[in-house]
């Protein structure tokens, strides 16, 4: 899959979840031996504030965390750890 453009289409947006489905399903059912999977999925992009401000903006889309889950730690470190990793 090529890079998408600003305005995805619904084509896009398609092709985007099938591929991200995929590739989580083949690591959490391991339907097939050495399947390349992902074990988790976070969407990066800009929060527009104003003209003069941006701001970098992680959100772990999978796997799905229970709201106040202490097993998983502090969710802004995780969103800070892969903001730099992206």
């Amino acid at each position: 899959m090529d890079g998408l453009l600003e305005q995805p289409t619904f084509l896009d947006a398609r092709d985007a979840t099938e591929t991200a489905v995929g590739a989580l399903s083949a690591t959490s059912e391991r339907r097939v031996p050495r399947a390349r999977g992902i074990d988790e999925l976070y969407v990066v992009f800009t929060h527009f504030e104003s003209l003069a401000m941006q701001t970098p903006t992680v959100a772990q889309v999978a796997p799905v965390k229970a709201a106040g889950d202490p097993a998983e730690g502090d969710s802004d470190d995780a969103d800070e750890s892969a903001l730099q990793a992206a």
